[in-house]
């Protein structure tokens, strides 16, 4: 009988003075080169699972953990994290906290040299574990100076260099764009093939259809457990768990489908095999009509040492409009965000207002305009109140005392936190922290709201929510401009896309047109959504499942 390499039985876990379990009779097993998606929604037990596999619960957080872990038919009880490492390797989810060395080399190597490994080796795992993440050629850059989704790659490869026997990933795409995905999972890949096992939490199952089990926790209990396309299939339960439904699975489901396909190759074969068909194509998209509030015209911007980080950038934001700015990690987006917003002066290039240029000091008033919600909630919370936080944009824009209550009232009313005014943002959860930093740009009254990464770290019911305040908020004359690199959530919510790749703008166009097409998205690194891949094989790029369902004509 095979021993699997990981053995966890009735694993229970309780935090101190917690009026309830964080985990309850957890129960599953891997074998040797498989992988196990956990899922659920936030507060399920996701991140406490993971860190008991490690053993950074009980060590460093303390509670009350009973059942049994095994590791290769050995206990982990007792052992201290240190001792596990070489086996167990753990990305968290909040990567940033792993990066402490101020070359990419160093990162990596750290590992390296702890295991005693030769300098030959080291070097060779470097190498090729930097390439497998997309990361060859930034060795010598520093840690700090990369873009949120390429820290992540380089926490992924820090650990997997390693090669251990288990590897746990604590979502650790949350800020990769598809490509990157893409590299993680084909390295995940290699290291099963090696071997190891892997588990691996993720809020969208779809994206990691490879993986042979889904475990989803709920309330700390398991509500499902399932082989990965059975699970897939399951398309009706998805979102009361926290999930996003399988876009393919879903089409077909809809569509009275017994034995759903699940992935876009098997869609197609399916289609083409019952001669199903888009029967009509959409109109062509009306040309936005707003007045012309935030212009751009040929932005350059480098950062100090050299790296050119926004070419040539050109581009109207119009009144009422949706925007979303897509791209690869490191691709621009965030410092373009970051010039229109004047956190950053263009080294050349120009931006106007309402038809007004903005020069020189003259870009710290862009504040009062277009408001900047930053990628990570907490770089911008500093107060100790929800109430203090959300008054000090209007306070410090000279906005009299007396007036103050009623911008606070009106901002956190915009993001649903009525009542939560005397709360410390940093006790909150994700989200809520997340809707505190919009609420303090809100009070600002800016025009034009710029999100980094909104839905970062959300499940999809809160990315759904999160969204649904955005269209109120666009409805009551806010502008928004989204970066973002969940595919489905732009196609679906945005009216525009802007393209970036290496610094430049490579196209600005409805966003229909946009995913419509693949070679160009391609080359920034993206790919369209499931359902948007499944159209284009009849020339229709549907951006929903309602709307493909919507055109195809169904035969027996």
């Amino acid at each position: 009988m095979t021993i699997p390499l990981l053995d966890v039985q009735s694993l229970c876990c309780r935090y101190p003075r917690a009026p309830l379990p964080a985990l309850r009779d957890i129960s599953f097993t891997l074998t040797a080169g498989t992988m196990l998606v956990l899922a659920g929604s936030s507060g399920a037990g996701k991140s406490t699972c993971c860190q008991c596999l490690g053993r950074v619960i009980p060590t460093f957080t303390p509670a009350d953990l009973r059942g049994r872990i095994l590791l290769a038919g050995e206990s982990i009880a007792g052992q201290q994290v240190q001792e596990l490492v070489p086996r167990v390797g753990m990305v968290f989810q909040d990567f940033e906290t792993q990066l402490f060395s101020t070359r990419v080399f160093q990162e990596i190597a750290f590992g390296l040299e702890n295991l005693g490994l030769p300098r030959e080796v080291m070097h060779a795992r470097i190498q090729q574990t930097l390439s497998q993440v997309g990361l060859a050629g930034l060795a010598e850059r520093d840690p700090a100076t990369l873009s949120g989704g390429q820290k992540q790659r380089l926490v992924i490869a820090a650990v997997a260099a390693l090669h251990p026997l288990l590897l746990v990933l604590d979502e650790p795409t949350t800020d990769l764009d598809p490509a990157g995905r893409a590299d993680v999972l084909a390295l995940t890949a290699q290291l099963r093939r090696a071997g190891a096992a892997v588990v691996i939490v993720d809020h969208d199952p779809e994206e990691v259809a490879e993986a042979e089990r889904l475990l989803v926790l709920h309330n700390g209990e398991t509500a499902i457990d399932l082989p990965m396309r059975q699970a897939l299939q399951q398309t009706a339960i998805d979102a009361t768990l926290g999930l996003r439904p399988a876009q393919i699975a879903d089409f077909f489901v809809r569509a009275g489908v017994a034995d759903p396909p699940v992935t876009i190759e098997e869609g197609i074969a399916y289609l083409r095999e019952r001669q199903w068909k888009p029967a009509r194509h959409f109109p062509p998209p009306v040309p936005p009509s707003g007045e012309a509030l935030l212009e751009a015209r040929a932005l350059d911007y480098h950062y100090p040492g050299g790296q050119h980080a926004v070419r040539q950038a050109s581009l109207t934001i119009r009144q009422g409009e949706i925007v979303a700015i897509l791209g690869g990690n490191g691709s621009g987006k965030t410092t373009l965000c970051k010039l229109l917003c004047g956190l950053l002066p263009p080294d050349e290039g120009e931006i106007a207002f309402c038809g007004a240029p903005v020069h020189g000091h003259e870009m710290a008033r862009m504040a009062r305009h277009v408001g900047y919600v930053f990628q990570n909630p907490d770089q911008q919370l500093f107060a100790t109140t929800v109430r203090e936080e959300v008054e000090f944009g209007p306070r410090n824009f000279g906005v009299p005392a007396e007036a103050l209550p009623a911008r606070v009232a009106q901002a956190l009313a915009a993001v649903h936190l009525q009542g939560l005014e005397e709360r410390n943002p940093f006790v909150m959860a994700r989200g809520e922290r997340q809707r505190v930093a919009v609420a303090s740009i809100l009070s600002a009254a800016p025009e034009i709201l710029i999100l980094d990464e909104p839905t970062t770290g959300l499940d999809y019911p809160q990315q759904r929510e999160m969204m649904a305040m955005l269209l109120a908020l666009r409805r009551a004359g806010h502008t928004i401009i989204l970066v973002t690199h969940t595919m489905w959530l732009a196609a679906q919510y945005a009216d525009r896309g802007i393209l970036m790749a290496a610094g430049e703008i490579i196209a600005d166009a409805p966003i229909r047109a946009i995913f419509a097409d693949p070679d160009r998205l391609a080359r920034a690194g993206l790919r369209p959504p499931p359902i948007t891949a499944l159209g284009l094989a009849y020339g229709c790029p549907a951006l929903t499942v309602d709307e493909l369902l919507d055109r195809v004509e169904r035969y027996p």
